[in-house]
Parts: structure tokens; sequence; C-alpha cells
């Protein structure tokens, strides 16, 4: 979103227009001297900050904040309590509103109701709540498809493997009750190829040096594995390391995320796809929502998507 400098323009007869761009509010008819530009605060809420995804999510926001605005970027580093705490600061320091990502779409209810409470506005990011009547809890939600995302990517393998052989896979402590949707949607994939196996599976901590650990000892105990997937691009990249170390690099790999080191895995043949999932649009379209909740009380769709992209050889040169 193109940003605009906020200006005033006095006007005769005592009345002063504000006129803000990016999230900025109209004056009313009130007639008052010396009105000032009002910055927002906007917090932007999310899961850790050693994901590429929730850091891009916090790059998208930044990046369409209005001219002046103030943006607060906070990581719960995948503790629900943390999360609690951090809304419990931002009601304190009455920002104008919240983007937040979701860890517990149960345990989040709590946080919402206050936020409502303290009249702050929330735009959910990657999930929205769970439960009855909770709709009037936040503004709007930003979603993508990662059901889909997961699905798309365990046909992706399983047909590179001809239909038939032996797939490992890994998984990080903590995950959302939505980021496991991509984990039941890669599941069901390959439920539908009844010669295809899944021998391999651990969990552990999201950073690489961590995926390294758990995929190399995998490799070990399973030499004859034929495809890999790795959900996120911290285990991406530990997968290429580890497969390369392994001797294995014949083994297909999908990686369910999006950046231009992985990009490269893809040129070299490395990875057989990767999986856009449009972070920093999360990202935007939120903060777009935010304004546009501040500029006139609502926002047009309360429900939005953002689109899910397969990359491989044959749009990989839109990636470049």
């Amino acid at each position: 979103m193109k940003k605009r400098i906020l200006s005033s323009v006095l006007m005769i007869a005592l009345m002063t227009t504000l006129i803000l761009g990016g999230c900025g509010t109209k004056s009313g008819d009130k007639k008052e001297d010396n009105t000032k530009d009002k910055k927002r605060t906007i917090a932007c809420i999310v899961g850790n900050q050693t994901m590429d995804f929730f850091v891009n999510i916090s790059k998208g926001a930044q990046d369409a904040a209005g001219e002046g605005d103030e943006v607060l970027v906070y990581s719960f580093d995948d503790d629900a309590n943390k999360q609690s705490q951090i809304f419990e600061d931002c009601i304190t320091k009455k920002v104008d509103a919240i983007l937040t990502t979701i860890l517990d779409s149960e345990a989040i209810i709590t946080s919402l109701r206050k936020a409502e409470q303290a009249g702050i506005p929330v735009i959910t990011m990657d999930a929205y709540p769970d439960g009855k009547g909770v709709e009037d809890l936040y503004a709007a939600a930003v979603l993508d498809d990662l059901y889909q995302a997961g699905h798309d990517h365990g046909v992706a393998l399983c047909e590179a493997i001809g239909g038939k052989g032996k797939i490992g896979w890994v998984w990080y402590t903590g995950a959302s009750e939505v980021a496991k949707q991509r984990c039941e949607g890669f599941k069901d994939a390959v439920a539908e190829y009844p010669d295809v196996e899944i021998v391999a599976y651990s969990e552990g901590s999201v950073d690489t040096e961590s995926c390294l650990s758990q995929i190399s000892a995998q490799l070990q105990n399973y030499s004859d594995l034929d495809a890999y997937w790795a959900p996120w691009a911290n285990a991406g990249m530990a997968a290429v390391t580890a497969l390369a170390s392994a001797g294995m690099s014949d083994v297909r790999l999908a990686i369910s995320d999006c950046n231009e080191d992985l990009v490269k895995y893809v040129l070299d043949g490395k990875v057989i796809a990767l999986m856009d999932l449009n972070a920093r649009g999360i990202g935007e379209k939120a903060m777009e929502l935010a304004c546009e909740y501040l500029d006139k009380g609502k926002v047009s769709e309360q429900i939005n998507y953002v689109e899910v992209i397969n990359v491989d050889e044959s749009n990989i040169a839109d990636y470049q």
C-alpha cells in the first residue's frame, strides 16, 4: 500500500479539516483550533521470529502501515500465556488496533474479549477464533488455505515417486491448530496412494539446527526413503543439508514454504516444489483492514483470503 504523507490544512471560519493517508481518520464537524495529526499505534503479534512465515507477516504489516503510524511487533514465542500477557500490555498502552496470529483458537477468546471491552479492534491472521458467538470479538480475519497447501505437496511427492514408496517428514512442538491443518492435508493426500507409506516422523524445535539433528537421525534409521516433506523453511534447509550429507540427494523433497534460498534449491534440482504461503500478503491485508476499520468503523468483509501458490519448475522464474 503506497504510503501518503499526513498533512493538515487550515480552513477559514475556524474549521480545521484533518487529512490523513494510510490509517488516517476523518475529522468531524467539531470546531477546534491547533488540531494536530493523530498518529496511530498498531500492534502486530506473531507466533515467533524464528520462522520466515511469521517474520514475513510482520514485515508485510509494517510495509502496509500508513505514513507516521507506529507498528509495534511482538513475538509470543509459541506460548499462549505469553500471548495473553502481550495483549494485556497492548491494552495498557492503549494501542489503536491489534493484529495477531493465533496459537490456540479457544484460548485466544479471553484476550479478544478484553480487547473488545477496551474498544480495540483486533484483526486475526492465519486463523480465527473457534467457538459460538465469537464473531463480534474480532473485526476481521485474514487466512490462507494451509490444508490445501499440505495436500498439494502430498500429491506432488506421491506423484514424483510414481505412487509407490516411503516418505519421511518433520514437525515442531507447539504448532498452532491452524498450522496443523497443513499436516492434515498432507496426510490425507498420502492416504490417497495405497502404495505410499509415511515411515519416518519426528517433532522438535523450529530452528534449523534442531531440524538438522532430527532429520539426520531419521535418515540413519530410514536410509531407503524415497521422498521427504519439510513443512517450513528452516526444516527445508535442514533437509537439503541432511540428505546431501547422507548421500541421499536423490530423495524427492518438497518444502511448504518459499524464500530466496529455497528458490535456489529448486533451480539446482534439489527440491521439486515449494509453497508460497503469501505471508507478506497476510500481514499487508491485515494492516489494510485495520486501517479501514479505524477510518470507517467497519470492514467490507470479515473473512478474507490470500492466495497460496505451489512453486515448481513451471513457475519458478516468477520468484527469481
